[in-house]
């Protein structure tokens, strides 16, 4: 926080929403904008506005949403979450497997 208040950054922070939609704008070719959709968390109002830039900081504060498959208690290899992961050293020379969501 207080690199934000020292870059002055602040003034750009929206808080209490949760994103619903990014995509390029109609015109991203021309402008390079990219048009956000949000939903204000308190008021439940959503708005759009484009912008040059969009910063993903989820970070490693947040907590993990782990998600569970079908024969996962099957698997004899060890299931780990991005938000645990402190180094890529242990899996060197391993198999592994990264799945998104």
């Amino acid at each position: 926080m207080d690199y934000a208040k020292s870059s002055d950054v602040l003034q750009y922070i929206l808080y209490n929403m949760e994103v619903l939609k990014v995509k390029r704008s109609d015109d991203y070719e021309k402008t390079g904008k990219w048009t956000v959709t949000v939903k204000n968390r308190l008021s439940g109002q959503s708005s759009t506005d484009a912008y040059y830039g969009v910063l993903v900081c989820v970070g490693h504060i947040n907590k993990p949403k782990m998600p569970s498959y079908p024969g996962q208690d099957l698997f004899k290899g060890k299931i780990i979450h991005t938000h645990s992961l402190k180094g890529v050293e242990p899996y060197k020379d391993k198999i592994v497997v990264v799945v998104g969501i």
